[in-house]
């Protein structure tokens, strides 16, 4: 997610994410139910237009930067079904 915020000229953040719709640059709060953490995640990347449909359909609400999903997963080397998070959008 540093790569894909650098190349947006965003600076990184300690929590960034790549959800199905924006804003790019909004932020999100996850929580990791394995874990019970909450952080505050910028938006650095969103689903192409072919890819949002799908994305929606099969539940992906967020994909996790790698420095952050072991606070939030408990672990790097799980599935991405066995991360429950849920989002929660700040306006």
């Amino acid at each position: 997610m540093s790569k894909v915020a650098r190349n947006r000229d965003m600076p990184p953040e300690s929590c960034m994410v790549s959800r199905p719709r924006g804003p790019l640059g909004g932020w999100v709060w996850v929580y990791g139910v394995n874990t019970q953490a909450l952080l505050r995640c910028k938006i650095v990347d969103v689903s192409a237009p072919r890819d949002l449909a799908r994305h929606i359909r099969t539940g992906r609400i967020a994909e996790l930067a790698h420095e952050v999903t072991d606070r939030l997963c408990g672990s790097t080397r799980e599935r991405v079904v066995d991360c429950p998070i849920v989002t929660v959008e700040l306006r």
